[in-house]
């Protein structure tokens, strides 16, 4: 059927019939919607907050109102207008694919939490579409939208400014009184606006999707429209601040789309639209991350972020392979990623709840009953954008949210943000809106309502299903409100109430590993503190048991089978060692796990194997090698033979590959600085001085001098190096030199014990390498599982740190880290590596299978004997 121009854009002017309909009264369940969707797209750090009690009951309810809203429309015989121009059917086609992934997923009480929540998205397209059935609500809708959008951007400028801007740039000042001259640098991740959503990307997201919008509120409502331009202004700043790639490019796709609209305008004045421009170009290129990223670009070089989402996409490749008709089911990703992320990947991606692609996020949970209609949508956004974007007309609304939905498709392939409801509930609105806007006028009046019984048994049918699906998720909101009373308990040290909530938690939802980890984690780490010997025993074998129901609910997570790992190294290493051996299979190049392997395997006496283990996990993180933790026995003993093996095996792999890349050229600096360390200066320089930079060519030479023969310093070397050589060297400027040394080092000003302690440490060495290895400065942690929460998706408890306590020499690690660099992502380093991993997890894996084997006979003839 032809459609006119004017039906197809309908002019924003109200009609009497308009102002009947816009002025009835609402649904209350519609307002609740639309204000817990505005209240998540303005609440601070909103999307770490619904992940906690009682706010996941609030976020469920979000999604539930549209479903519930709907049932109460078919109830009463209102009509509910199809959407048209073929999105029914991929609506459709949608549910079925999510109702099928849902039955046949791998975690499926995961996958009931959240296909619930996409049917409610679903659900609630149909509703914005049903109520803004005329121009004026629609109209309404868009200012209300707007509005809450100019909300946001004060809000994330605001929150920006007072708790991330003027604290570094009051640490800057600082600096620079002392002489350290420093700038702000958005490459820092924690500089970037994360506000209101907590992380930068889901901001850019969100203003992808708003800016068209204000530019067409403002093009539109010519009275405003100075308040609609600032508030634009405002936003590409806010944009500005969260220095996103995927937002600057997915604001030029729908930039380009609106250019194109607006060039077709008659009496538009085009130098404004140049000028507009201009300032986003000027905006691109003043911030220094993303000038220093296109210039990157230009010369063929990637960044740590594109590492990061090649390995999240492979990993999403590989679970989609699995099922790839249904997928592994919504909500895997968190549970399955470590057991399908390349082996290559290094220190890089360890753990992701979500693919940073929403291309491999549906492929991976949801197969091709995802991807079919993800595709098929976004061609329909092209297909119609591109139909529509000659039509002339005065209303330039329905353009800009073609705009929106363009360039966030864009963004979409950078990065997975619908589980954003601010973004989601964004787009919920878009659709609904143009699904109106695309109808014909006439086809307004002409919607007729079912008749009352089918009608009813619709409703019952979708009364019943909401009712099935309450019942199915009362658990997991009985689990996650007990575990909250029993965070709570933890902060006041109330232990056995904490311990009892836990346990109850665990109990209501045993599939759900993140109360064990917790109650493992907790009650394992107290354990480990404790001087009491019975009470330890106690706390340990409780842990112990928490951490293996945990990894019986989750059993790809290399958290679990790590921390499960030290605790077993207290009482059994036999079975320490196969679970560092799961762990290297999951993460290979996490740092502590051969090493812990290894100690698992000299509690058994096997000191081979364990020389090779530790010679794996000094490959990998060659600034081990420096730690004063190998003075404490049992590693006293086997220390030479590490050294000795570790240094066998870089011969071994230069001898493999002998081609000049930066894979060589590692090998030869880890092999040089492995003879520095020994003291085979002369073995050191042959590879350092080709190899090396300049820090180790200084090394190597403070080395072989004098005490108190002049040193000559390279103006190559960094502040922090040069000014602790040069400290060295001049025992009457000592101090001063230190102090400006660890104020570069470790970029704070409150480092006078770090002064004092070196002080000493050099007055009691004869020379420069003793002072290194024999009176190091000792720093002793646990390494943090950041974002633990997060990741988990419950930010109710604490985030755990590992039992592996790491012993620092914190000249080394802080002011010489060069000299033995530990790359966080280097393929061809662990590809290289993986025959060797594999070749030891596999004695390793014949051994405890003879062990098992042994005591299962022992155990045979010990009952025959009592027979």
């Amino acid at each position: 059927m032809a459609i006119s121009s004017d039906s197809q854009f309908d002019d924003l002017n109200p009609s009497s019939a308009d102002t009947a309909a816009a002025t009835s009264p609402r649904s209350l369940l519609g307002i609740l919607c639309l204000g817990l969707y505005f209240l998540f797209t303005l609440m601070p750090d909103s999307h770490s907050i619904m992940a906690a009690w009682p706010w996941v009951l609030v976020w469920q309810l979000t999604w539930l109102c549209p479903v519930l809203w709907l049932v109460g429309q078919l109830w009463q015989r209102s009509p509910i207008p199809r959407l048209q121009q073929g999105l029914d059917w991929l609506a459709a086609l949608t549910v079925v694919g999510l109702l099928l992934s849902a039955f046949l997923a791998r975690f499926p009480n995961q996958a009931r939490w959240y296909t619930g929540a996409a049917l409610g998205g679903i659900a609630a397209i149909y509703c914005v579409n049903a109520w803004a059935r005329t121009p004026l609500r629609r109209q309404q809708l868009l200012v209300t939208q707007g509005i809450v959008s100019a909300g946001l951007i004060v809000t994330s400028l605001g929150l920006w400014v007072s708790q991330t801007l003027l604290p570094e740039l009051n640490r800057l000042q600082s600096l620079q009184k002392l002489g350290v001259q420093a700038s702000y640098n958005f490459s820092t991740l924690e500089l970037r606006n994360w506000a209101p959503f907590g992380h930068q990307n889901y901001v850019a997201g969100y203003l992808v999707l708003a800016l068209p919008l204000l530019l067409g509120l403002g093009l539109t409502h010519l009275r405003w429209r100075w308040w609609w331009f600032g508030c634009l202004g405002l936003g590409l700043i806010d944009l500005y601040t969260t220095s996103s790639r995927g937002g600057w490019l997915g604001l030029l796709v729908a930039g380009v789309y609106l250019g194109l609209v607006l060039f077709r305008q008659q009496g538009l004045n085009r130098r404004w639209l140049m000028g507009g421009i201009g300032i986003v170009f000027v905006l691109v290129f003043a911030n220094n991350r993303l000038s220093s990223q296109i210039s990157n670009f230009l010369q063929g070089r990637s960044g740590g972020d594109m590492a990061y989402r090649l390995i999240t996409h492979v990993a999403g490749w590989n679970m989609g392979l699995q099922q790839p008709v249904t997928g592994m089911g919504a909500g895997s990703v968190p549970l399955a990623y470590q057991a399908y992320r390349p082996h290559w990947a290094g220190l890089e991606a360890e753990h992701a709840y979500q693919l940073h692609g929403t291309l491999p996020q549906i492929w991976a949970e949801l197969g091709l009953a995802g991807m079919v209609p993800f595709v098929l949508l976004l061609g329909w956004l092209i297909w119609q954008g591109g139909r529509y974007m000659t039509q002339a007309t005065a209303n330039l609304l329905p353009q800009s949210l073609f705009a929106g939905l363009l360039g966030y498709s864009l963004v979409s392939l950078t990065d997975y943000q619908l589980d954003n409801i601010g973004i989601s509930g964004f787009i919920i609105i878009s659709l609904g809106c143009l699904a109106g806007f695309m109808r014909p006028t006439k086809e307004v009046t002409q919607v007729k309502a079912p008749s009352d019984k089918r009608s009813k048994s619709i409703a019952g049918v979708l009364l019943g299903v909401v009712l099935a699906f309450g019942i199915s998720v009362a658990p997991i909101h009985a689990a996650w409100q007990v575990s909250h009373q029993g965070f709570a308990a933890l902060d006041q040290q109330e232990i056995e109430r904490f311990r009892l909530h836990l346990a109850d938690a665990q109990a209501k939802a045993p599939w759900e590993p993140y109360y064990s980890y917790q109650l493992g984690w907790n009650l394992g780490e107290m354990g480990l503190k404790t001087q009491d010997p019975k009470f330890r025993s106690y706390l340990i074998q409780t842990a112990t048991q928490h951490f293996i129901q945990g990894n019986q609910a989750a059993p790809d997570q290399e958290f679990g089978h790590t921390n499960l790992g030290w605790l077993y190294l207290q009482t059994d290493p036999r079975q320490a060692t196969q679970e560092f051996a799961r762990s290297a299979e999951l993460v290979p190049a996490k740092r502590g796990v051969f090493f812990g392997l290894g100690l698992s395997l000299i509690g058994q006496g096997q000191t081979d194997l364990a020389v090779q283990a530790m010679t794996l996990e000094c490959l990998r993180n060659p600034i081990w090698i420096t730690s004063p933790a190998w003075k404490s026995p049992p590693l006293q003993s086997i220390y030479e033979k590490v050294l000795a093996n570790l240094g066998q095996t870089y011969d071994q792999l230069l001898q493999g590959h002998q081609h000049l890349d930066d894979l060589n050229t590692h090998l030869h600096k880890g092999r040089g600085s492995l003879e520095w360390w020994r003291g085979n200066f002369e073995a050191a320089q042959a590879d350092l001085d080709t190899y090396g930079s300049p820090l180790s060519r200084a090394l190597v030479e403070v080395a072989q001098s004098q005490p108190g023969e002049p040193i000559q310093v390279s103006p190559e070397l960094s502040n922090a190096s040069r000014y602790i050589l040069q400290a060295w060297a001049m025992p009457d400027q000592r101090s001063s030199l230190l102090a400006k040394a660890w104020l570069r080092g470790m970029g704070t000003d409150k480092t006078e014990q770090l002064v004092k302690v070196t002080l000493d440490s050099m007055q009691q060495a004869q020379t420069f390498q003793e002072w290194l290895q024999d009176y190091p400065i000792v720093r002793k942690y646990h390494r943090q599982r950041a974002g633990f929460g997060v990741l988990s998706r419950h930010t109710d408890g604490p985030n755990p740190t590992d039992f592996f306590q790491v012993i620092d020499n914190v000249v080394m690690t802080e002011i010489f880290s060069d000299m033995m660099p530990v790359p966080e992502y280097f393929p061809d380093l662990d590809r290289t590596l993986k025959e060797r991993r594999s070749a030891l997890l596999s004695e390793v894996k014949a051994l405890s299978e003879n062990a098992m084997l042994t005591s299962s006979l022992m155990q045979s003839g010990a009952m025959d004997r009592t027979h």
